[in-house]
């Protein structure tokens, strides 16, 4: 419930942060489904099948109290993957909340995933986690005909943050 809690306020936060931004969540299958077409774009992988799966990174300054100049920031990266057609098939999003004093260190304090998928891909199994410098997801998505498998895609990535802020 907390780590819902604290992704519903990065997405009012993102909001206001973005006017395009567009949102739906579904707190019973704990999906959410985003638009970050404007987001840098950190990497496109095409695929042999004339898909390609977007790499993109952003980042919110939290609103905390400070002491000195320290603060706090999440930052996160989503996957997504689409058809040759430009249709999605799945995204999958890793958070992590930062503590960053300026030039002196960066710890990673919390983490979490989400991810949105279209049929007929469906997640088999997901799962984050976080050192001191990082957040790292994992996440295993299959597209099934007829109840067998006929594709796997094994998504592994993570996010980090420097002594001086710069996300990674």
């Amino acid at each position: 419930m907390k780590k819902f809690i604290s992704f519903l306020l990065v997405v009012v936060i993102l909001g206001a942060s973005f006017g395009d931004f567009s949102t739906s969540a579904s707190a019973s299958e704990g999906v959410i489904s985003s638009k970050f077409s404007d987001l840098p774009l950190s990497s496109i992988e095409y695929l042999k099948d004339g898909g390609f799966i977007e790499t993109r990174i952003g980042e919110v300054v939290n609103p905390i109290q400070t002491y000195g100049t320290v603060y706090s920031k999440t930052a996160y990266k989503v996957k997504t993957s689409y058809t040759k057609d430009g249709e999605m098939n799945w995204q999958f999003y890793i958070y992590g909340t930062f503590t960053i004093n300026p030039g002196v260190s960066s710890t990673c304090t919390n983490d979490w995933y989400t991810y949105s998928v279209n049929s007929p891909w469906s997640l088999e199994s997901a799962s984050s986690h976080h050192s001191a410098i990082a957040a790292i997801g994992n996440a295993k998505f299959v597209r099934k005909f007829l109840f067998i498998v006929r594709e796997t895609n094994n998504v592994s990535m993570d996010v980090s943050c420097d002594k001086n802020g710069n996300i990674k």
